[in-house]
């Protein structure tokens, strides 16, 4: 008799997780983001951090923009995704209907996507890194590239 109360318990509690993460994704979904200049502008920045690099052949360019356009792109994605989010959260603080539960899921999505871009960043340097090769500590250090990535 026990385990059936705990079973029924354990389905309801996963049960009202999925409809707390479908309103989420449904309240998300009527927010509207647009990334704006940043990839354009991200070309530029690098076509620049390029041009001051004369040890790079025109492979190693190549391979290197293409990682960054794809990772930035990306991270525009997940940027705009934890822009809703936030968007959703400060909605549902005010809300008159408080909903803790709900609150806590979305701040647990927002974690998790800020996760993803730590992963998508860490992983994509050793790529850049082995792209690179002897000149990547140079490439790195060079002015336009840290100005453009806020390094300091």
């Amino acid at each position: 008799m026990k385990n059936i109360i705990l079973i029924i318990a354990l389905m309801t509690v996963a049960a009202c997780s999925s409809t707390t993460k479908k309103e989420i994704a449904m309240e998300k979904s009527r927010v509207e983001i647009d990334c704006g200049n940043a990839n354009a502008e991200m070309r530029e920045k690098m076509q620049h951090a390029f041009d001051d690099s004369s040890k790079l052949n025109d492979k190693q360019k190549d391979q290197f923009t293409e990682l960054h356009v794809v990772t930035a792109e990306k991270m525009c994605n997940i940027n705009k995704d934890i822009q809703k989010l936030k968007v959703v959260l400060i909605e549902n603080l005010v809300n008159e209907k408080y909903n803790a539960k709900k609150v806590n899921q979305i701040a647990k999505q927002i974690k998790g996507l800020n996760n993803q871009k730590m992963d998508l960043m860490f992983g994509n340097l050793d790529k850049a890194r082995d792209i690179l090769g002897v000149h990547a500590k140079e490439f790195f250090m060079d002015r336009s590239f840290i100005e453009f990535h806020n390094m300091y």
